[in-house]
């Protein structure tokens, strides 16, 4: 049931539901900042990251083709930034 729930969540914010997105990114908060701290040092360069993951995924909520992938996609969103930061930041040193 809870399963159905999450996929329902994924459809929703799919299809525009600001609320279901909302849901999905407190339910993946965790794990996007364990995954951004072994990418990047600082803790604020996560925080960076997460949030403009976060942002490009509303924005880009119109290209995911499977709903159900949502976690994988917003991971994948949240590597691409750390690596981005993580080149910005290699650059200034």
């Amino acid at each position: 049931m809870r399963e159905a729930m999450n996929n329902c969540d994924e459809e929703l914010a799919c299809s525009g539901d600001v609320e279901a997105f909302t849901r999905l990114i407190k339910k993946n908060e965790r794990s996007m900042y364990r995954v951004a701290r072994t990418i990047l040092q600082s803790e604020n360069e996560c925080l960076d990251a997460a949030q403009e993951a976060i942002l490009k995924a509303y924005h880009s909520l119109s290209t995911l083709r499977e709903p159900r992938l949502f976690h994988s996609w917003l991971m994948r969103i949240l590597v691409n930034e750390c690596h981005r930061l993580a080149r910005k930041t290699s650059k200034l040193m």
